[in-house]
This record gives structure tokens, sequence and C-alpha cells, in this order.
């Protein structure tokens, strides 16, 4: 099945949000449930947990966010301080990494960066291609 997860990185605290996401009925991808923070300590043993589990976590039909509700000044401060890379799983079990570009009012994705891993790589491989995803981000 395919699935998503965002990852923040805070530039100010170096701190790492990976935030399970799903599909609301429309077909817009939501946040779905509480994130799981991780500091820059943390990043390399933990990250690949915590990506699988916020995969796993992935809802293909969310009949509503059970996110975080933002006011618009909470958001943009958020936008302010931290860069975002999505992983996707597809249905064929690949990972595909892409960092995002900040712009007014939230961030689009860099198609022109995407990294697939293979899945006989994910232990070897996505833990170096998710930090150079953040190295692009602006």
């Amino acid at each position: 099945m395919l699935a998503y997860v965002s990852i923040y990185r805070n530039r100010v605290t170096s701190s790492y949000v990976i935030q399970p996401l799903g599909k609301d009925p429309d077909g817009f991808i939501i946040d779905n449930g509480a994130p799981e923070i991780l500091s820059e300590a943390e990043f390399d043993s933990r990250i690949l947990n915590a990506i699988e589990k916020a995969i796993e976590k992935f809802k293909p039909e969310s009949k509503e966010s059970d996110g975080k509700e933002w006011r618009d000044k909470d958001y943009d401060e958020f936008l302010r301080t931290h860069d975002h890379v999505t992983v996707m799983r597809t249905e064929k079990g690949f990972y595909e990494v892409v960092p995002s570009k900040r712009m007014k009012g939230g961030y689009r994705s860099q198609e022109d960066s995407r990294v697939v891993v293979k899945p006989q790589r994910l232990s070897v491989d996505l833990l170096p291609v998710v930090r150079a995803a953040f190295g692009k981000c602006q």
C-alpha cells in the first residue's frame, strides 16, 4: 500500500518531527496522530524505526485529521523554523525521499531531487538519503 510520512527539522533546535499522515475523504494528505520528536543526537539511531512506525500508521482514508489543529500565526512560525522532507513507501516497497522548498503558505516538493531507495537497501541507504534531503531544503 502507498503510504507517506512527513519529517520536519527545526533549524533552531536541530530536533526532528516525524509526523504520521493519512488521506481525508477528498484525497488530501493530512496529519494523522501525534508526531514522534527526535533530537539531533537520537536521529541516526532512531530515524529508521520512527519512519517505519509512522508509515505503518498511514490511513488511506481518514474521516478527519486527529493531528494538531494549527492557528495561522503558529503555522507561519512553524514554516519559518522548519525544513520538510516527505518519505513515501510505494506499493512495491521502494522508499522515495523528496525534500521540500518553503513557499508562502507551506512547502513545495522538489521533485527533481527525489531519491528512490530499494527495499533491500533500506537499512543502509535510507538514513544518508534522508540526511542529504534536508541538505537540499531551501
